[in-house]
């Protein structure tokens, strides 16, 4: 036997006898070897079988043990039975029980797993996860809050432990020219050291979550342990510093951020000051010891932390193969959207993504195996929709819960209220940073559990059932299943899509700004190209997206996408809280599978961002009736419908007033008070305002005319070739309603009948006065403007698809009502679903060719692809040569084409043809234009560089031509042709050297 393998079997049976001992106490024993995570050092006997899961292995043996044993004694009374269900109830505990549903649905994804060795070693890695917590449940319950402090010091100290490796590694590595293990010495790079962890990165994770530990025990330990734990904290955060780590910085930044606002809303002043001025202190003195010429920092260091401003995304290999991993994430789901492709095998999937061989020219690693590497995405890729669900409820009601516990804490300040904020603040940094990361490690699982028991009774208080869970996973998977189906695959389309795109992009190359959105360089150039046709509510959102996922359709769609999604989810909770839960579930499906719901959710434009605002605000609005509580929310909800698309917030403000008016008159509806319609407007304002304010005061009378005047009143008025009759949009409805138009019909006359009908109460006859408002009001301003599109008439869906349940429903009840018991009713209710969701999900698939469009513009895509692939290659095309684009849409032509480019005239290319002596160019056309260019201007200096479908890629080829024959590059700066020339510039300056 091997001498590690015996250690590994000594330490299991060591730590068995230490539970039998005292129980707590082994757990208190195995936290100093949760991060002992370094394979070199600590792999023994077995592959990942650290020490910590040694020691793990014995305690959950004899946690098995006993508990066996118990129940084998106790089951033999009918008293003991009962305590047995007492001990065994696992539905109490909420969290345990969503731990249970995800572990299952990873152990049963291994069926379709591609990789059942490595989904084996996953699964017996989780349900490791899951006893943990069952164990850390144990001892919890046998010593209270007490033994979670006691955890929280042990993790601390053991922080601190680890953290003094760090300067003993750099001596070795910088004195004695020996690399340790946990020291990454990479090519021209600062060297990065990650204490006794394999992965770096792991342990910036770790080390974040010890400095906020030691911050609030600086705040809240007494002065006498101050010269130890000063110290300490130094040691912490120095060696934290030294990982260089990206995600753990962007993590610790998110999380420095939530621990600030917790010690400003605990009135914790002194601290809080103390901590800014310390930070202003040691930042001011860094710039001035760089300035005064004292300290250089290399420039491959500032290279590496500038790649974290969103301009440096598209150089920056390894934050580019990072997007890549969770784009290959979302791209398994977009092929296995219920189900996913299998816990444990993301590698084999991952291969067969498109954006795999992306991964590969960044990170040549092919014949490793390659990890998911999120724990947000991870569970996309292995367990798909159905597995996601419970797992982002599981992570979902640990940080309500926490966030509870904390605000009480605090507020009422407790002794430990600083603890717990410094465990919050802990737990969003490893959260954000695990965007990029998936920490599959015990250290990880750990620090989560100690949440969930510090926050225990909040957890048990948070109303959540089966069914809630059941439900809102059945819609989600219904709706993203043909929402997120595909999603990134074709090409952008043409106009707005492509557009926004671009926009997004731009505002992170630094063309513009987040407040001057730019579309088209050509026109910046001559400084009147800024694009103030929308607010930029949806260019920012989606920007972000841009940073998380690269930039590519898939971002480009993301907003929209998860709008969709969440537009069902609030459409089903309207409906419950307006009528009953069956009538929002039926609401729900029938929103799912509207053709038109999905089509414009798959597309990256404004339209269903904008109807789930409104559908919020309708929402609040409602909700504010009997709480009282959410008039704010309600003009929050409004200022973002103005911030996303601007006019259109007329529609919710004209249907919401309209209904106050008929509520108040004629349904003697008494509980509106002016206070509510001030928070409104108040709110409201605070939203709306400021951008429109910013961009009024900055651009002046160019805004005004461009915003206000040609985009909202002039445009109204039918300009642009979409001018259409005042019926236009019932034809909308027919065409993109579908299966759901033939039962909107009796819908609609049976809700009108309740309303003027006397058979009915005023409390029925409100909602549906409601939805009918809302629906009409909506139809009647989109008819009455002379512009007209398809997909302004979005935000109609909601009501109608409430109107639609509700009719079904009551529909049901008239069927059921005379002869149907409760069970059978139930029964019947779920048949119907079932029924109408298969039959809805067959026709959708029938009707593909509605909502999943044709990859028109990928030709486009591949030449600007070429184009860009080729941009530093001066014998294809010069940099700083322009390429013109001709007869085609503007829109993909400069999202593609990423360097700079511009639209020509059949003149404007004529001439540069024709010409002996003109400028060097190219361009790409249609290829039928290209021909009748070629026949009017015959040239034996135009080659074609390549051709792909339907378009040709173009220009004078001037290393064959004669002398006489001269670049003439477009006259333009280098800021505007080199998206990174900023950058460039900035790396030059006496800050930095080599």
């Amino acid at each position: 036997m091997e001498p590690l393998l015996f250690a590994g079997i000594v330490l299991t049976i060591l730590y068995f006898f230490l539970a039998k001992k005292d129980f707590v106490k082994s757990i208190y024993y195995l936290i100093p070897l949760l991060p002992l995570d370094n394979r070199i050092y600590f792999n023994w006997g077995l592959e990942r079988a650290t020490p910590a899961r040694w020691a793990l292995l014995g305690i959950i043996a004899w946690y098995l043990l006993s508990f066996t044993l118990k129940n084998l004694v106790v089951i033999k009374s009918l008293r003991s039975l009962k305590s047995l269900r007492l001990e065994t109830r696992i539905t109490e505990d909420k969290f345990l029980f969503l731990l249970l549903i995800v572990w299952l649905i990873r152990l049963v994804s291994t069926a379709w797993s591609l990789d059942i060795p490595a989904s084996l070693n996953i699964n017996i890695f989780f349900t490791e996860i899951v006893l943990l917590y069952i164990v850390l449940r144990k001892a919890f319950f046998l010593s209270g809050e007490k033994f979670l402090y006691n955890c929280l010091f042990i993790y601390f100290v053991t922080g601190v432990v680890l953290a003094g490796f760090t300067p003993i590694q750099y001596y070795f590595y910088k004195f004695q020219g020996r690399i340790l293990p946990g020291v990454w010495p990479l090519p021209n790079s600062p060297v990065r050291i990650g204490s006794l962890f394999w992965d770096v990165n792991h342990y910036g994770a770790f080390a974040a979550t010890i400095v906020f530990l030691s911050f609030s025990y600086l705040v809240t330990t007494a002065k006498k342990y101050l010269p130890l734990l000063v110290p300490a904290t130094i040691l912490v955060v120095v060696s934290f510093v030294a990982t260089l780590s990206r995600s753990a910085f962007i993590g610790f930044g998110v999380g420095l951020s939530a621990y600030i606002l917790g010690l400003a809303f605990g009135h914790r002043l002194k601290a809080l000051f103390l901590g800014i001025v310390t930070i202003l202190i040691i930042v001011s003195s860094g710039f001035c010891l760089v300035n005064l010429g004292f300290v250089k920092i290399p420039k491959r260091l500032v290279e590496r932390f500038s790649s974290l401003n969103f301009s440096y995304r598209v150089w920056d290999s390894s934050i580019n193969a990072h997007s890549a991993l969770i784009l290959g994430s979302w791209q398994i789901l977009e092929d296995n959207p219920v189900i996913g492709g299998g816990y444990g095998s993301f590698d084999k999937r991952f291969r067969e993504t498109p954006i795999a061989k992306d991964y590969f020219e960044l990170d040549p690693v092919k014949d490793a195996k390659i990890p998911a590497h999120s724990v947000w995405f991870e569970p996309l890729s292995a367990t798909g929709l159905v597995g996601t669900v419970p797992f982002y409820f599981l992570i979902g009601t640990l940080f309500l819960a926490l966030a509870y516990r904390l605000r009480k804490s605090l507020q009422n300040k407790e002794r430990n209220s600083i603890i717990i904020l410094g465990v919050f603040a802990g737990l969003v940094s490893i959260f954000t940073s695990g965007v990029f990361y998936s920490y599959n490690l015990e250290f990880f699982y750990f620090f989560v559990f100690i949440a969930v028991f510090l926050s225990w009774h909040n957890l048990q208080k948070i109303k959540l059932s089966t069914k809630d869970i059941g439900i809102v996973t059945f819609l989600v998977v219904l709706a993203g299943s043909f929402i997120f189906y595909k999603l990134g695959r074709p090409a952008l389309s043409d106009w707005d899509e492509s557009i926004y795109a671009l926009i997004s992009e731009n505002i992170l190359h630094l063309k513009g700004d987040a407040f001057a959105l730019v579309w088209r360089e050509n026109a910046l150039r001559d400084g009147n190209g800024y694009w103030f046709e929308k607010p930029p509510l949806y260019m920012w959102l989606t920007a972000f997206t841009y940073f998380i996922f690269g930039i590519n359709e898939f971002s480009a769609r993301f907003v929209s996408a998860i709008a969709g999604v969440a537009g069902v989810l609030a459409v089903y909770l309207f409906g419950k809280k307006m009528f009953s839960e069956k009538i929002g579930i039926i609401s729900a499906v029938v929103l799912a599978t509207t053709t038109h719901w999905i089509f414009q959710s798959r597309n990256g434009t404004l339209d269903i961002l904008t109807a789930v605002w409104i559908l919020l605000a309708m929402y609040s609005f409602w909700k504010s009736q009997k709480t009282q509580t959410s008039w704010k929310w309600v003009g929050i909800f409004l200022g973002l419908v103005a911030m996303t698309k601007g006019a259109v917030v007329a529609i919710p403000i004209a249907v919401l007033s309209l209904f106050v008016l008929v509520d108040f008159i004629f349904l003697k509806n008494k509980l509106y008070r002016l206070k509510h319609f001030l928070t409104i407007i108040l709110w409201f304002l605070i939203i709306a305002v400021p951008w429109h304010a910013i961009e009024i005061i900055r651009f002046g009378r160019e805004f005004i005319d461009s915003y206000f005047l040609y985009h909202i009143l002039e445009r109204s008025q039918g300009i642009e070739g979409h001018t259409q009759d005042f019926w236009w949009y019932l034809v909308v409805l027919k065409v993109w309603f579908r299966h759901w138009a033939v039962v909107l019909i009796p819908s609609l006359v049976f809700s009108i009948y309740t309303v003027v009908s006397n058979r009915f109460s005023k409390e029925q006859k409100r909602p549906l006065v409601f939805l009918i408002l809302w629906g009409f009001v909506t139809f009647l301003i989109l008819s009455i403007s002379k512009s007209k599109i398809q997909w302004y008439l979005v935000p109609i869906y909601p009501p109608l698809a409430i109107l639609v349940g509700w009719f079904i429903c009551w529909a049901l009840d008239r069927i059921t009502s005379v002869s149907f018991t409760r069970l059978w009713k139930n029964i019947s209710f779920i048949a119907l679903v079932f029924v109408i969701t298969i039959a809805s999900v067959f026709l959708l698939i029938r009707w593909k060719s509605m909502w999943f469009l044709d990859d028109v513009n990928r030709d486009i895509a591949t030449l600007g692809a070429t184009v860009s692939e080729l941009n530093d290659d001066s014998a294809f095309l010069p940099r700083k040569s322009a390429v013109y684009f001709y007869n085609m849409s503007p829109g993909p032509a400069y999202f593609y084409i990423l360097r700079f480019s511009r639209p020509v005239s059949g003149n404007e290319l004529s001439d540069m043809i024709k010409s002996p002596k003109g400028k060097a160019f190219m361009a790409i056309s249609s290829e039928s234009s290209y021909k009748k260019l070629l026949v009017k201007y015959p040239s034996s200096r135009i080659m074609v560089y390549r051709k792909e479908g339907d378009f040709v890629l173009f220009g004078k080829d001037w290393l064959t031509v004669p002398p006489i024959f001269t670049q003439q590059p477009y006259q333009i700066t280098p800021a505007e042709y080199d998206p990174f020339y900023f950058e460039k510039e900035m790396f030059g300056s006496k800050w930095f050297n080599e």
